[in-house]
């Protein structure tokens, strides 16, 4: 993908570039999110109507799906392959945060880099993301659903090395 810029991806030139300045130059291209006119079938637009209806979901004892607010464009829900794919990039994303020092143990406490890393990244690849009010609460509510089984992987298992131990550890391996 090419964007009129002509980098070969934004997510490549963010990741090439500073985490915060391409981050900030990205979210600036996004701001221009589409209005709710666009979309009128997006039954969340805003993060009170998501929280209402779980409001209302709990107080009749009824399954909260837990990522219902992540939609297709005419209002239907995306698939669960979809949701894979969506929880597989925010993994690596994830990682790629603990890997630079931005990873905490849980993603209420991050800093507004890794927000800003994460929120403008995921979106390239999953606009539904930003289909709502303001173009980031989905992305951050999509995040603190997803980030909790990673940070546990992070912070109590070690089971994420990042990329500079791992060239150690083969390199190693090889001598």
């Amino acid at each position: 993908m090419t964007c009129k810029q002509g980098c070969q991806s934004w997510r490549e030139s963010l990741l090439q570039g500073g985490l915060l300045l391409q981050s900030k130059v990205i979210a600036r291209k996004l701001a221009s999110c589409p209005p709710f006119l666009f979309f009128p079938k997006i039954r969340f637009w805003t993060a009170k109507e998501w929280n209402t209806y779980k409001s209302t979901q709990r107080r009749n004892n009824e399954t909260i799906r837990k990522l219902a607010f992540v939609t297709t464009s005419d209002g239907g829900p995306v698939t669960n392959e979809y949701l894979e794919q969506m929880s597989e990039t925010a993994r690596r994303l994830f990682n790629e945060l603990y890997n630079r020092g931005l990873a905490l143990p849980t993603w209420k406490a991050k800093s507004q880099t890794a927000s800003d890393f994460f929120i403008n990244t995921i979106v390239l690849d999953f606009p539904e993301l930003r289909w709502c009010e303001g173009g980031r609460w989905k992305a951050e509510a999509f995040a603190v659903t997803r980030y909790p089984d990673c940070s546990r992987k992070f912070f109590n298992t070690g089971s994420f090395f990042s990329l500079s131990v791992v060239k150690v550890l083969l390199r190693s391996s090889f001598l």
